[in-house]
């Protein structure tokens, strides 16, 4: 019986000592910054505009489009971020010009990440960067028909490795609690 109770206690200490893993990760909610950029990721482009006519549009992520935006002569750009990925649709087609970077760039302005990603439908992988709370997607050269839709999905949240810690040591404080013997003490004798 003390030997069942060892192990319990074991077990509901490694699990109370052991730090939450974050939840499945979730854009909604998150402040975010929308801008097209060209020739570089840093050089915004004055032709590019959303609905409220800035070159620059900050959101809360939800449920819905986020923002709609017209590169030139290509209007019904729009911006849509799902719970862990995110939709570029166009609305009418268009050209865009061939550069060494000619799309869109997100960062994050409320201290979150943009998570590692998980799959891109609709153009070449390489042309989607995810670093920290900045996000590219490179649609240089593209030629979108009528709603075409770009589609990036984020990868879920993983377990911090200090939960994958204190998970061990509980598994590996059980094990020991069960192999251990007791050591038998001898009587002691009267004479």
């Amino acid at each position: 019986m003390k030997r069942l109770t060892t192990v319990l206690a074991c077990l509901a200490s490694s699990l109370a000592l052991a730090p939450s893993a974050k939840a499945a990760t979730t854009l909604y909610g998150d402040h975010i910054e929308a801008s097209w950029a060209l020739p570089t990721p840093t050089t915004p482009f004055a032709g590019f505009h959303f609905q409220n006519g800035a070159s620059r549009y900050s959101f809360y992520a939800g449920a819905g489009a986020e923002a709609v935006g017209a590169l030139n002569s290509i209007a019904g750009i729009v911006i849509d971020f799902t719970k862990n990925g995110l939709n570029i649709t166009f609305t009418n087609p268009g050209s865009l010009s061939v550069n060494s970077f000619n799309g869109l760039v997100f960062r994050q302005l409320d201290g979150d990440s943009f998570a590692a990603i998980a799959s891109v439908t609709g153009l070449a992988g390489d042309r989607v960067t995810s670093t920290g709370d900045k996000l590219t997607v490179n649609l240089s050269g593209i030629k979108p028909t009528a709603g075409q839709t770009y589609s990036i999905q984020f990868q879920g949240a993983v377990p911090e490795p200090a939960t994958w810690a204190m998970m061990l040591l509980g598994f590996g404080g059980v094990g020991l609690a069960m192999r251990r013997r007791r050591v038998a003490t001898p009587a002691l004798v009267h004479a």
